[in-house]
């Protein structure tokens, strides 16, 4: 399911949590009841108990601009950020350790300088490659490495919230 769609119904019905017709509301909505209607329903149960959790393989997006492929401000990724940021920094946490590479892209600064920011995490392989428990602080450490953009895709790392993350 497309993550943008689903984050739009989990918007919109979030408040029917709790409603024994919740299924039926989406189907009136127009979602597909054996693809997307289960998804929906659990991100919104996941929301409801407190706990936003972010899929893996959904932390970037891309579009088409002028024929080539471009990536682009990821929703996902911001929320994911402002999550994380809520951790403290000499707490230890369970983190998973992927192989993954930044997405940037380019905007002017007050100076007038193109400068690069991040918009999103593009996994290079699918699932995590280990799980960790280091401090909140080691891992912003260790975690600036991807931006690098000279580094070999297969030996870039980032380490991402356990708790946050479907995978």
């Amino acid at each position: 399911m497309n993550a943008k769609r689903k984050e739009k119904a989990v918007k919109e019905f979030a408040m029917f949590a709790e409603d024994e017709l919740l299924s039926e509301k989406l189907i009136e909505a127009g979602y597909d009841p054996e693809k997307e209607i289960p998804e929906i329903i659990e991100a919104i149960k996941t929301r409801a108990q407190g706990g936003v959790k972010f899929d893996l393989l959904d932390l970037f997006s891309e579009e088409d601009e002028d024929g080539r492929t471009v990536y682009t401000e990821s929703e996902n990724w911001k929320e994911y950020q402002k999550e994380a940021a809520k951790l403290s920094g000499n707490v230890l946490t369970d983190y998973l350790k992927v192989n993954a590479v930044g997405c940037f892209r380019k905007k002017l600064n007050s100076d007038a300088v193109a400068v690069q920011y991040m918009v999103g995490l593009r996994l290079i392989k699918e699932k995590p490659l280990a799980k960790t428990r280091i401090e909140v602080a080691s891992a912003v450490r260790m975690n600036a490495q991807i931006w690098n953009t000279n580094n070999h895709p297969d030996s870039s790392v980032y380490y991402l919230v356990e708790s946050l993350i479907n995978y």
